[in-house]
């Protein structure tokens, strides 16, 4: 089997190594071995045999003094300039649109881009070092501002800022590479991938009507039938408050659970429900404890139907390692209690509260498997601008973990929801094609979070039930 061999210049060494693993290895799935010499680019050839063609790539990020690494001075300048791919060099259909944003590039800007002959390649395009930051989340660990919740904002993110967060750009870059190596050695065979959705749940809210007083329940009632329009809801509400006065709490209208296996069934699909398992509840966190006998027997029932169960971790964990380490012990003793074995447990985040400096890292050595917190919040589209899952890299430590990043694609509130992106149902719907049609490009991977409790109108199950169509077909 032929083997390239990557000659590349010194320095960043676990940086790099890790930017061409994922790459060429866990992306394109080729062989390939390293060489650290003394120069100014990477150059990729076949290891042995002929013909011995030349690939050269502008090596730019990797160059950074160290006392500028992480800081500000080292990012590239807003917004991105932008490079308009020849349809000769990669055939039109194959990228997420006609130019490619350029996060890092050499000097060589007066010749263009791009120089192409029989035998040699060279792009002045530091492809490795910019898959690397935005894979990293680089741009994260820069310090500047912050929202309400201490999330790093869609708008000061390099895509967003250059109308780029809608394309999967690393997977753009992956493309590109690819379309070399084709050009330039026949012989390397590189690994396509499948497109997959992947359907998940928050479970934030479980009770509507549980510790309410009648007054209270007979007036969202009121609105149920006035404002919302959804006289079915009202019935339900009242049925639950009447069964929730004796512990019985199957009729909430936010017990959606059965709802939503029955629809991932009917795709062929096995959903991840997250389940928050902090001990109490906290000003951010819901009012149920995995303690209740009601919570345990979704949990099996979830369980038995062949559905993945993950935590959700508490509001104030996501910097808090002990407190993450606590939490995924009581979900998986609770689980182990109720007969459910799982390979490996997945995680994401509560409000999508992540740290650049950190999260990662506590995810990693509280032992789970993978985690899929990071999409914004207040918008769709690819945060670490790829749609395959990817085994992530702790910038503070310098070194990669065993942890892998699913990125989260598209969420109910995001979409929907007034202090976002506010979008009606249609426009909600025509946003999740654009998306998944980006990831079945690249045979990647659409991961939807859809919450148990956006699905208690008729009208939010119809809209979901339709994006099922759209993302799953």
């Amino acid at each position: 089997m032929a083997k390239l061999q990557v000659r590349h210049p010194p320095g960043y060494s676990a940086e790099r190594r890790y930017s061409f693993d994922v790459v060429l290895g866990e992306f394109l799935g080729v062989s390939f071995e390293t060489v650290a010499e003394d120069r100014q680019d990477v150059l990729i050839t076949l290891q042995s045999g002929e013909p011995r063609g030349e690939l050269r790539i502008a090596d730019v990020l990797f160059c950074t003094e160290r006392a500028s690494w992480l800081t500000a001075e080292s990012l590239p300048a807003l917004p991105l300039r932008r490079w308009e791919v020849p349809d000769a060099f990669v055939p039109r259909g194959r990228l997420s649109g006609d130019a490619v944003p350029i996060l890092y590039s050499g000097d060589k800007q007066e010749q263009g881009l791009l120089q192409w002959s029989d035998l040699q390649i060279s792009l002045d395009l530091d492809l490795f070092g910019s898959a690397f930051a935005l894979l990293s989340r680089y741009e994260e660990h820069c310090p500047g501002l912050r929202d309400s919740h201490g999330r790093f904002p869609a708008a000061r993110s390099m895509l967003a800022a250059s109308g780029m967060l809608e394309r999967p750009v690393v997977n753009d870059y992956v493309e590109i590479l690819r379309r070399c190596l084709e050009l330039l050695f026949p012989g390397i065979a590189t690994r396509r991938h499948s497109y997959r959705p992947r359907l998940s749940h928050d479970v934030d809210k479980v009770f509507m009507t549980r510790g309410k007083g009648w007054h209270s329940v007979l007036r969202n009632s009121l609105g149920d039938v006035v404002r919302r329009r959804d006289p079915s809801l009202a019935a339900r509400r009242l049925i639950a408050r009447a069964h929730s006065g004796h512990g019985s709490y199957g009729y909430e209208p936010t017990n959606t659970f059965d709802y939503i296996m029955d629809c991932s069934e009917r795709k062929g699909i096995r959903s991840c429900f997250y389940w928050i398992a902090a001990d109490g509840p906290g000003k951010f966190d819901p009012d149920y404890s995995l303690d209740m006998p009601w919570i345990r027997d979704v949990i099996r029932r979830i369980a038995e139907r062949g559905h993945e169960i993950g935590l959700h971790g508490s509001y104030f964990s996501h910097d808090r390692p002990e407190q993450l380490k606590t939490e995924l012990a009581r979900l998986v003793e609770t689980a182990e209690n109720l007969g459910v074995n799982q390979e490996g447990w997945a995680g994401r985040q509560h409000y999508l509260r992540w740290d650049a400096g950190s999260t990662w890292r506590y995810l990693d050595a509280a032992g789970l498997r993978y985690d899929s917190t990071l999409g914004f919040p207040e918008s769709t589209g690819f945060r670490c601008g790829v749609c395959y899952e990817y085994p992530v890299f702790d910038l503070y430590a310098g070194r990669q973990l065993q942890l892998r990043e699913r990125p989260l694609v598209a969420m109910d509130v995001s979409l929907l929801g007034d202090a976002y992106m506010g979008l009606g149902a249609s426009d909600a719907l025509e946003r999740i094609r654009e998306l998944s049609d980006q990831c079945r490009r690249f045979g990647g991977e659409f991961t939807l979070l859809w919450h148990n409790d956006r699905l208690v109108h008729a009208r939010d199950r119809r809209l979901y039930e339709k994006i099922l169509n759209v993302i799953c077909d």
